[in-house]
């Protein structure tokens, strides 16, 4: 920290980088013509110093701190006020401690809006032609899975759910927990290479209530006629693909709201930091890749990855605005998608045909300095797009920087090929062979065993 406040009698210590991003007051006091730019230690004598750790507090983390009961309207009014003073981007503070109870008149509106979580479950099917054999009413089930918090299974039934609907194809979705749960979801066919091309899809109309009790499942006995299915380009090699896309309501919540207050608005601090990374202002760091020169600012890049931390103020610090950190093994292009997540916490969007790669390229650099949410947001994006091409590839990744969902998800995936012939016909295979021979081992066993299953699954992970 390179700037300390006295609010009578009370020293909270900033960054003036964070500041002048966040409010531009304080980037005229702290970078502009103003006195308070050469100086270290600044007082301020017209606020309480509550209300002034609650903004800073707001600065750096786009949130209001918790506030005690019977002191939050009191806060709410000095936060206001200090919003307004300090600067218009504080404009959204001004807007989070705002009340319908502080203005009066006009009319409100009230909303009641459903909590909810999300997630989906890919289930392959492999020698459909062989569980036509079943007959109606006789279904095969999924293995469990984890999605949006619960525990699930899917039952397909690949001759109908009763002789009413002997001719198509029925699915559902089974809940295993013990307690009932508000769900809404989708089934849909995707195609089975990967490129998750959605053809036909049914959805549940409204929510549905699941009890383990009562009704534990819901489906569609008629999900799509077995002579149409058969002639879609989307039975492969006798196998498809089934997507599960699940919405669980946890309750309710209403608020109203005043039409004299502004609605809230998103979040911007990613838009401030943002700022910081694009204008170069303020930087003390400077980060070469191969030719190119990145500017930085020590204090963001610490703050999000512990490897940074360590190298600029570990025992090893003394890096200054003059000298330069080389950064090996990696492409300009690659660090530059990492620096803006570490800045905005977001992931770049990736020109079309490279997303494959750079979700490979970024995981690694994730992994190199310690970047979880990334990682893992590049685990995502891979467990969901995993082909022919890229299975293998992907699969020597997530053994070498320990992503175990993924190594699974590239098992099932390659085990849903059938045969180890068929996984051998994949990109990649001489490589993983050469490269890890005892994953190529783990690969062969896996496959071994799972000879004649007739269904596979894989899952997908979220970053919440």
């Amino acid at each position: 920290m390179d700037v300390t406040f006295e609010v009578q009698g009370d020293t909270i210590s900033a960054h003036r980088l964070v500041l002048a991003a966040r409010s531009p007051v304080f980037k005229a006091e702290l970078f502009g013509p103003m006195k308070e730019r050469t100086m270290s230690h600044i007082r301020i004598v017209d606020m309480d110093p509550r209300v002034f750790k609650a903004m800073i507090h707001f600065i750096y983390t786009d949130t209001l701190p918790e506030m005690d009961k019977d002191d939050t309207m009191v806060m709410a009014q000095h936060l206001v006020v200090a919003a307004d003073r300090r600067h218009k981007t504080l404009h959204n503070m001004a807007l989070a401690t705002s009340s319908p109870t502080v203005a009066t008149g006009g009319t409100s509106t009230s909303a009641i809006t459903a909590a909810t979580v999300t997630g989906s479950h890919v289930l392959r099917i492999n020698g459909y032609s062989r569980t036509r054999g079943l007959g109606v009413r006789r279904y095969i089930e999924s293995s469990k899975f984890l999605v949006a918090g619960h525990t699930w299974i899917i039952r397909y039934h690949p001759n109908g759910w009763s002789q009413e609907y002997a001719d198509s194809i029925s699915l559902f979705l089974f809940h295993c927990g013990r307690r009932g749960v508000r769900t809404q979801f989708t089934f849909s066919l995707h195609d089975p290479e990967g490129s998750h091309v959605q053809v036909h899809s049914q959805t549940t109309r409204c929510p549905v209530s699941l009890d383990p009790a009562s009704r534990p499942s819901w489906g569609f006995p008629n999900f799509i006629k077995r002579e149409d299915f058969e002639k879609s380009k989307y039975l492969r090699d006798d196998r498809f693909a089934i997507v599960c896309d699940i919405v669980v309501i946890n309750g309710f919540y209403n608020g109203a709201t005043d039409k004299l207050v502004d609605a809230m608005p998103p979040s911007d601090l990613h838009q401030d930091l943002g700022w910081l990374l694009e204008t170069g202002d303020g930087a003390d760091v400077k980060f070469k890749v191969d030719d190119k020169l990145f500017f930085a600012h020590k204090g963001v890049v610490a703050a999000r990855s512990s490897v940074f931390r360590a190298e600029l103020f570990g025992p090893m610090k003394g890096v200054s605005v003059k000298d330069v950190v080389e950064i090996h093994d990696m492409e300009p292009e690659v660090f530059m998608a990492m620096l803006k997540f570490m800045y905005t916490d977001l992931v770049p969007i990736m020109r079309v045909g490279e997303e494959i790669a750079m979700a490979q390229h970024l995981l690694v650099a994730a992994d190199m300095y310690d970047l979880k949410r990334l990682k893992l947001i590049c685990e995502n994006k891979l467990c969901s797009r995993l082909t022919k091409k890229t299975a293998l590839t992907t699969l020597v990744l997530a053994e070498q920087h320990g992503c175990h969902g993924l190594k699974k998800a590239c098992f099932a995936f390659l085990s849903s090929l059938g045969s180890l012939k068929a996984a051998m016909g994949c990109d990649g295979y001489d490589h993983l062979r050469s490269s890890c021979p005892s994953l190529h081992d783990e690969l062969v066993s896996k496959l071994d065993g799972s000879k004649g299953n007739k269904s596979r699954s894989f899952w997908c992970f979220s970053p919440k």
